[in-house]
């Protein structure tokens, strides 16, 4: 037994002996790595500094449709009030209510008898008048050829003076002759417009005159306009960016029937109202549309979008945004620190200000308020999304 034991004991001490050979090599290891590193790294932090976290979130540079709603209504560009020029019974109606009608056809027909009687005897007074004339201009004629000696001043006088009353009094049966021509064409009432006609009044045998109520209403129908409203603040921005009340111009104008369906024809943009709403502090904006298929009906209502490409930009929530009298500004963070940016809005779209894209790459906003560093403080950009997440 004697002899197994001290045969173990060397065994175990080789053992012993090359585990602290093992430990050694790697305390040595160890502080090669940590002088290393302490050449490597930064200058330590003062006591109490620890590394600050900010959160930011990418800015996004893309192409954005910016929409925009508004509430409409339809109005006709053109209506126009139907009233006889004379006074007279009806003799026939030759539309009906609902109808559409081409400009110059034929409406109301008046009575005529009467206008045609003043008419024909316009036509007898001139011929007359016309008789008279040639009779004085003849004898004008002869006593101006017989000189001064055969026929006396007065008398020669006498002959100027008929003849130009004859010419004067032909002059003013023409003159009648004419309007008694208007009064009887005015006997045939016809459409002043082309459109759709509302309710036709008057029925055979009625009196009409135009001091009398509206005989019917015609109301153009294509293109039709549909009138919305911007407030005073975006119509002075708009102005002051592009400089010209035109700037809409620019836009996609589509409209949502009450159905719920989008309308199969895009707006014309005509012109902004030179006033301002002092009520609603608005600005009227008109624009026109075909109806071809009379969809738009005067005074109804519809929804109205309006929409514009805007490229190169990016959105930021508008509580991310330092409105001032200096100027707009955001917070942004980049690998040298924490620093604030002017900025140029282009538009809004819901809850965010749609951006001019200036920034530079490995910008991000910051999110949230920003913290206070202090120098030569570390800090670390912690990326997260819009959301939060």
């Amino acid at each position: 037994m004697a002899n197994e034991t001290e045969k173990k004991t060397p065994h175990i001490h080789y053992i012993i002996s090359a585990v602290l050979v093992i430990l050694v090599i790697v305390l040595i290891f160890e502080v090669v790595s940590l002088k290393k590193q302490g050449s490597d790294s930064k200058p330590s932090l003062p006591v109490g500094q620890e590394t600050v976290t900010i959160n930011v979130t990418e800015l996004m540079a893309q192409n954005h449709q910016s929409t925009k709603k508004h509430i409409g209504y339809v109005t006709p560009i053109h209506s126009v009030s139907v009233l006889p020029f004379i006074n007279g019974f009806v003799k026939e109606v030759h539309v009906e209510s609902g109808k559409f009608v081409q400009e110059g056809q034929k409406l109301i027909t008046l009575e005529q008898g009467e206008y045609k009687a003043q008419l024909d005897l316009a036509k007898a007074s001139v011929m007359q008048a016309q008789a008279e004339l040639e009779n004085a201009t003849t004898y004008y004629q002869r006593v101006q050829a017989a000189g001064n000696k055969a026929i006396a001043q007065a008398d020669r006088d006498k002959a100027l003076a008929q003849y130009l009353s004859s010419k004067a009094a032909l002059a003013q049966a023409k003159a009648r002759l004419a309007e008694a021509k208007v009064n009887y064409e005015y006997t045939i009432i016809k459409a002043p417009i082309s459109g759709l006609i509302g309710t036709v009044e008057p029925t055979k045998g009625d009196y009409v005159s135009p001091a009398g109520t509206t005989l019917m209403t015609i109301i153009q129908t294509t293109p039709i306009q549909v009138v919305f409203s911007i407030t005073d603040k975006e119509y002075v921005s708009a102005i002051s960016e592009t400089g010209s009340a035109g700037f809409l111009s620019n836009e996609k104008i589509t409209l949502q029937l009450a159905d719920g369906n989008i309308y199969a024809f895009s707006g014309s943009y005509q012109y902004t109202d030179n006033i301002s709403d002092s009520q609603t502090n608005s600005v009227g904006v008109y624009v026109n549309f075909e109806n071809p298929q009379n969809i738009l009906l005067p005074n109804t209502y519809v929804t109205v979008y309006r929409s514009k490409e805007l490229k190169d930009v990016v959105l930021i929530p508008q509580n991310q945004v330092d409105l001032t009298p200096e100027g707009n500004f955001i917070t942004l963070a980049d690998k040298h620190g924490i620093h604030r940016q002017k900025i140029e809005i282009l538009d809004t779209q819901g809850s965010d200000y749609i951006i001019k894209n200036t920034f530079k790459p490995k910008q991000y906003l910051v999110k949230g308020k920003a913290p206070l560093l202090k120098p030569n403080q570390a800090f670390r950009l912690n990326i997260v999304s819009e959301n939060g997440g």
